[in-house]
């Protein structure tokens, strides 16, 4: 007997077999967790959906380049502080 997980596209939940994921993924459902978290992506990408990912990885772009920024400041922060301990 096939263990049941849960998928899910737009506002449509569904309990399906194991065994017939791959084709519920290939069709634009998401495989979720018993709280709605999304274990595996569906490999059907409309314009849509591509659009929502470009969109997140534009803003998760954003948020590594503000932390790289971070990271320099901090970096020549503690540069320069040495610098000054050496020529004091």
């Amino acid at each position: 007997m096939d263990n049941m997980v849960t998928v899910c596209r737009a506002n449509v939940v569904l309990d399906i077999k194991e065994s017939q994921l791959p084709k519920y993924l290939s069709i634009g459902y998401n495989q979720i967790d018993s709280v709605g978290n999304v274990i595996r992506e569906s490999t059907h990408k409309d314009i849509l959906s591509l659009t929502r990912l470009c969109d997140r990885q534009k803003a998760e772009i954003q948020k590594l380049t503000a932390k790289i920024d971070e990271l320099q400041s901090n970096l020549n922060e503690a540069h320069n502080t040495k610098s000054k301990v050496r020529k004091g």
